[in-house]
């Protein structure tokens, strides 16, 4: 009689242990139904957070399935289809300024997106689906004109009117002392109030912003 090795016999018996611990984990283990909002195309990715993540409406959907085949399609559907009502209840601007926030940029086409899946993705079969599409965001950053107060000029360049938003300086008065400072000596600290330079007092004043134009974030 044939006799089986015994390095054979473990490992036939670590696959017969394999095997069993997965089909126990398919038939009792619940898989989760995930529901996020993204700026990125997940369609292709099990990946769980998701990429380019926003929000996430898992909590609010708070549904589970056990059982066998709980990443099934039938589930899979089910899940889209309560995070699309879920997702719905979130207004368009709230979503744009999460998505705004979490550093989507301007142009981003922002969804929302399921999948019956176990946590980080490790164990998912399916990969995310989209539901409920917000829209192609606009996210622009506010216009900002700087300009110099009245009898002051550009601290780099010494002109007045427009500068870069780097501060003014005024001239107030000549240094009397001999030998006078030497140039840039700071006069008072933490800010500093003005500044030495060939013989004059400077005072250091901040440049004016002018809204030129607003920020925007919305679909």
């Amino acid at each position: 009689m044939r006799q089986i090795s015994p390095v054979r016999k473990i490992i036939t018996l670590l696959f017969s242990a394999s095997l069993s611990f997965c089909f126990v984990a398919e038939a009792h283990a619940s898989a989760t139904c995930f529901c996020q909002i993204s700026y990125q195309d997940a369609s292709n990715t099990k990946n769980n957070p998701i990429g380019g993540f926003v929000m996430d409406l898992t909590g609010e959907v708070n549904k589970t399935y056990s059982g066998a085949f709980q990443q099934g399609e039938a589930n899979q559907k089910d899940c889209a289809s309560v995070c699309g009502l879920k997702s719905a209840l979130h207004t368009p601007q709230s979503v744009a300024e999460a998505a705004c926030a979490a550093g989507a940029p301007n142009g981003s086409l922002v969804k929302a997106w399921s999948m019956v899946g176990t946590g980080n993705g490790l164990f998912n079969k399916r990969n995310w689906r989209n539901g409920q599409t917000f829209g192609t965001l606009t996210s622009t950053p506010a216009v900002l004109q700087y300009s110099c107060p009245a009898s002051s000029i550009d601290n780099a360049t010494n002109q007045p009117g427009v500068n870069a938003g780097g501060g003014c300086k005024k001239l107030v008065s000549t240094c009397a002392a001999n030998p006078s400072p030497p140039n840039g000596t700071q006069i008072g600290a933490n800010p500093a109030w003005g500044f030495f330079w060939e013989g004059h007092v400077w005072q250091l004043l901040p440049a004016i912003s002018t809204v030129i134009s607003s920020k925007q974030c919305h679909f």
